[in-house]
C-alpha cells in the first residue's frame, strides 16, 4: 500500500490571496434586497492581502470598490469579480439576515467564499471574507473615532475638536 501524506506536512506551493470586504447599506437598501430580482449598487472597501509562500504582504491597503448586490431566487450564491466591480449574488435566505432584529433578522450578513484561479501557470487560492452591515454602524464608529483621544470627557466635545 502507498504511504498517505499528512496534509499538514505537505509543502504547499500555491499562493494565497485573502480579501476582506466591508460593505455598509442603508436600512432601505437592506430591506430592498429582500425581494428576489432586486439589486443595489454601493461603494465599499476591500482589503486584500497576499500570502506568497506563507509570507504575508502587510500592511494591507484599503481599496474602495463598487459592489453590485443582487437577490436571486433559485440560483446558487456567487461572488464574481468583474473588471472594475464585484457582484454578489445572494439568496433570499441569506438576505433575510439583513433585516433588523425586530423583523426576524440580525442586521448584518457575514460569510466567506473560496475560489481559485491561475496566474502565470500558478494556482492562486482566494478567500473572500464578506461583511455587510447597516451604515449606522460605520457612522457610529467614525464619530467615536473622531471624538476618541481628542476630547476631554468633561467637555462638550465640539470645542475639543476645534482645538479650544
Amino acid at each position: 500500500m502507498g504511504e498517505k501524506k499528512n496534509p499538514s506536512t505537505t509543502t504547499d506551493k500555491s499562493k494565497h490571496l485573502s480579501i476582506a470586504h466591508n460593505i455598509f447599506l442603508t436600512k432601505e437598501q437592506r430591506y430592498l434586497l429582500q425581494n428576489p430580482g432586486t439589486e443595489v449598487k454601493v461603494l465599499g472597501v476591500s482589503i486584500p492581502y497576499f500570502n506568497p509562500r506563507k509570507k504575508v504582504s502587510e500592511p494591507a491597503e484599503e481599496v474602495f470598490v463598487e459592489y453590485l448586490i443582487k437577490c436571486l431566487e433559485g440560483a446558487d450564491a456567487r461572488f464574481i469579480f468583474h473588471h472594475n466591480y464585484y457582484e454578489l449574488q445572494l439568496l433570499p435566505s441569506m438576505t433575510k439576515n439583513l433585516l433588523d432584529i425586530k423583523d426576524d433578522g440580525i442586521g448584518c450578513l457575514i460569510f466567506a467564499n473560496h475560489s481559485g484561479f491561475k496566474q502565470d501557470k500558478e494556482v492562486i487560492h482566494c478567500i473572500h471574507y464578506v461583511s455587510i452591515q447597516d451604515e449606522e454602524i460605520l457612522k457610529e464608529s467614525l464619530e467615536s473615532n473622531v471624538l476618541e483621544g481628542q476630547t476631554n470627557p468633561q467637555s462638550d466635545g465640539v470645542s475639543a475638536i476645534n482645538g479650544k
